[in-house]
C-alpha cells in the first residue's frame, strides 16, 4: 500500500477535523440563549409590549431595527411593515448585540375587533364584544380627534388587566357607522366556559356556529373570530393565542399587568417565580425581565413598577419620531403597503449673472 507524504496526511487530518466540527456545532450562534437562529449572533430576546415610537420601532424603551427581510403578522395573518402603528400591541422576536437590537419578526396582536355597543365617560370607556376597554390620556386614537361612540367598528390594542378588562393603547376606527351590525370580529382572552352552542371568553358569552369544534381547552388563552349575523356575534373559528410560552428566546422582556403575591406572579396563565422583594401592584402596569430556566420554569430577574407603557424607557423625543406609519384599512385583511409620494427636492435659487466691472 502506497503511503501518503506527511504534508498530505496533515492536510487530510485538518479537513476531517473541520468537517466533524461542522456536524457537531449548534446551528444557532445567539450566545447560548433562545432557539437557534441560523448564525445571527448576539443574545436572543423576546419583547412583549407596545410600539411606543418609530425609528425603526421602540418597544419597552428599546429600539429594534427592522431588517429588509423580516416576518410581519397581524393576528396570525401575513402583513407588511407599513401595517405597523404607534400603540399596537406586539410580540417581537429579536437579538441584541453590543447594544444594537434587531427585530427578526413582529407580530401585532389585537385585543378585540368589533362594534362598540356602549360608550361612557365621554368615550373613555367602551364595551366591545362584552369586553371593557379603558382609554387613558396616552391612548392613540385614529383618526385623530374622532369621538368614539356606539355603532362604530374599531380595532383595539391594549394590555389585559384580567376578567375581560383591557387598558387600551390604540383604538383604530374601521367604520364610523357599522350599519346593521354586520362584518367580522375578533376577540382575545381566557376561555372560561365551553358548552353546546356557546362559549365564555373574558366574561363575555358568545354564540358558536353549529358543527364547529376546535382543539382548545378551558383555561387557555384563545383568539376567536366570527361575524355578526343580524346583530348577533357568532364565532366561526378559534385557536390558541400566542402567549408567553411561545417566546423563542430564554430572555423575555414584558410590559403588562401581573397578578399574584410574594414569590409567585401570573401573566397570561403562566406562573413567574420571583424573589420576595419583588412587588407588582395589580392596578398598575410593570416592566419585568424574565429568564426561562427550564421549559416551564420562568424567573423574574428584574422589575420596574409602576410604568407608563407608552413612554417607559424612551430616549428624549426626536422631531418626527412619533409619526404614524400607514396603517391597515382593516386589520382582519392582509396589509398592503401604501404608496409614498416622491420626496420633494429643494434646489437653490439661480442667481443672476452680474456684469464684470
Amino acid at each position: 500500500m502506497t503511503r501518503l507524504p506527511e504534508y498530505w496526511r496533515r492536510l487530510l487530518g485538518l479537513a476531517l477535523c473541520v468537517l466533524l466540527t461542522g456536524f457537531t456545532a449548534p446551528s444557532g450562534g445567539i450566545g447560548g440563549t433562545g432557539r437557534p437562529q441560523g448564525g445571527i449572533g448576539g443574545t436572543g430576546v423576546t419583547a412583549i409590549g407596545v410600539i411606543q415610537r418609530f425609528g425603526s420601532i421602540f418597544v419597552n424603551g428599546t429600539e429594534y431595527h427592522l431588517r429588509t427581510v423580516i416576518r410581519y403578522r397581524i393576528d396570525g395573518r401575513p402583513a407588511s411593515r407599513g401595517a405597523l402603528a404607534r400603540g399596537d400591541s406586539v410580540f417581537v422576536e429579536g437579538r441584541i448585540r453590543t447594544g444594537y437590537a434587531t427585530a427578526l419578526s413582529v407580530r401585532v396582536q389585537h385585543a378585540v375587533i368589533g362594534i362598540i355597543t356602549a360608550s361612557t365617560h365621554q368615550g373613555r370607556v367602551l364595551r366591545v364584544l362584552g369586553q371593557t376597554i379603558d382609554l387613558t390620556t396616552h391612548t392613540v386614537v385614529s383618526p385623530v380627534a374622532v369621538r368614539l361612540k356606539a355603532g362604530m367598528e374599531v380595532a383595539v390594542s391594549g394590555l389585559a388587566r384580567g376578567s375581560g378588562v383591557w387598558r387600551a393603547t390604540r383604538v383604530h376606527v374601521l367604520r364610523k357607522e357599522a350599519f346593521g351590525n354586520t362584518g367580522s370580529f375578533l376577540v382575545r382572552g381566557r376561555l372560561e366556559g365551553l358548552a353546546a352552542g356557546r362559549v365564555r371568553i373574558g366574561g363575555a358569552r358568545l354564540a358558536v356556529a353549529s358543527g364547529h369544534a376546535w382543539p382548545v381547552a378551558l383555561g387557555e388563552d384563545v383568539v376567536a373570530r366570527g361575524s355578526y349575523r343580524a346583530g348577533r356575534a357568532v364565532i366561526t373559528a378559534m385557536r390558541q393565542a400566542t402567549t408567553l410560552s411561545d417566546a423563542r428566546a430564554t430572555r423575555i422582556l414584558i410590559a403588562g399587568y401581573f397578578h399574584g403575591r410574594r414569590t409567585a406572579w401570573r401573566y397570561e396563565g403562566v406562573t413567574l417565580r420571583a424573589p420576595a422583594s419583588v412587588m407588582l401592584p395589580a392596578r398598575h402596569p410593570a416592566f419585568v425581565v424574565v429568564v426561562r430556566r427550564a421549559p416551564h420554569r420562568y424567573v423574574i430577574v428584574q422589575a420596574t413598577t409602576p410604568i407608563r407603557v407608552m413612554t417607559f424607557g424612551l430616549p428624549p423625543a426626536v422631531a418626527g419620531s412619533d409619526a404614524q406609519h400607514p396603517s391597515l384599512a382593516h386589520p382582519m385583511m392582509m396589509a398592503i403597503p401604501h404608496p409614498m409620494p416622491p420626496p420633494m427636492v429643494m434646489r437653490p435659487p439661480v442667481m443672476p449673472t452680474m456684469p464684470r466691472p
